[in-house]
């Protein structure tokens, strides 16, 4: 079978990964439910009195979104304690990489010409279990390294920054110039470049490594750095502007879901309804996290995605897929 040479535009891989998500919605609503279901009632239990309220009078002719600055007082210690040391490294070491690796498995299956079985993927990735468990726990050392190394370079920046137009300001204020608005503008600016410069840092080293999870249960590596690296290599701005275009998507979304929760008076349906929000939403993630994967894997490895992508489209009316021998 000849490799699929060309690699699918960001737009056209967006496009394929919302089929996906349509196409096969009930088993990656699951797939999020099993995994997400539960954190998300509990991370919105949790910050349900600090997000911002929302209220909407004369039909929205006035806006108002007060928010509490003390959270000490609508979250307890423990609370905190809770979210910290079991929420988040659960979150992050178990559950967010077991869902994305079935997700590689299900689009897999598609690959293949099969119907996706949630329980099969469910399986593949379990008996690599461990190995995943400490390539998680590596990743999120190195990126933990990563940004605190960031976050000491802007703040001594910053530092220098205001050491410098302070001494600049004042030289120019003792010669007649008023200067200094000129001078904060362009600290402002260079902040702001600062920032953004850093935000690519840290999606440039997301997205090289951040293919270890299949690297490792779907490949069998032992460290999955390395192979994502070299899987990614040439693929990261279009792998950029995918994960871009969805996080817009997303933000849109959810500041959508704020202002209908704004509308419901009782705190428990609130909760609900935020915790189902983001299991709806988070599948998409999935699918675009796998239709990359094997869309930059089908090129060395001789097969042909377009043929996925056509089964798929010519599907049968019940969900299933047609094989084609």
């Amino acid at each position: 079978m000849t490799p699929h040479q060309q690699p699918l535009s960001f737009g056209r891989m967006l496009d394929r990964s919302f089929q996906l998500y349509r196409r096969h919605f009930a088993k990656f609503a699951l797939l999020a439910l099993m995994m997400y279901g539960p954190l998300y009632l509990m991370y919105s239990w949790i910050f349900a009195d600090t997000n911002p309220s929302f209220s909407f009078d004369n039909f929205g002719s006035s806006f108002t979104a007060p928010i509490d600055n003390e959270i000490g007082e609508n979250i307890s210690v423990g609370a905190i304690l809770f979210f910290v040391f079991l929420l988040l490294p659960v979150t992050f070491l178990i559950l967010t990489p077991v869902a994305f690796s079935t997700s590689v498995f299900l689009i897999g299956q598609v690959y293949d010409g099969d119907s996706p079985d949630l329980r099969t993927a469910f399986k593949l990735t379990f008996r690599r279990f461990w190995p995943l468990f400490g390539n998680s726990a590596l990743f999120g050392l190195i990126m933990l390294g990563i940004y605190l190394v960031l976050v000491f370079a802007i703040v001594m920046l910053v530092v220098v920054l205001v050491f410098v137009f302070g001494i600049m300001g004042g030289l120019t204020s003792s010669a007649g110039f008023n200067g200094s608005a000129g001078f904060i503008f362009a600290a402002v600016v260079m902040y702001i470049a600062v920032i953004l410069l850093v935000y690519a840092a840290i999606s440039f080293f997301l997205i090289r490594w951040g293919y270890f999870i299949p690297a490792v249960t779907v490949q069998g590596e032992g460290i999955g750095l390395g192979p994502s690296w070299r899987l990614t290599k040439g693929s990261f701005w279009r792998l950029f502007f995918v994960y871009l275009v969805l996080s817009l998507v997303m933000t849109a979304f959810s500041f959508l879901n704020l202002l209908l929760i704004g509308f419901i008076p009782f705190t428990i349906l609130q909760v609900l309804l935020s915790a189902l929000f983001y299991i709806l939403l988070s599948p998409l993630i999935l699918s675009v996290y796998a239709v990359s994967y094997y869309d930059m894997t089908v090129r060395t490895q001789g097969k042909d995605l377009e043929s996925m992508l056509t089964r798929m489209r010519d599907a049968e009316p019940d969900g299933g897929v047609r094989t084609v021998e």
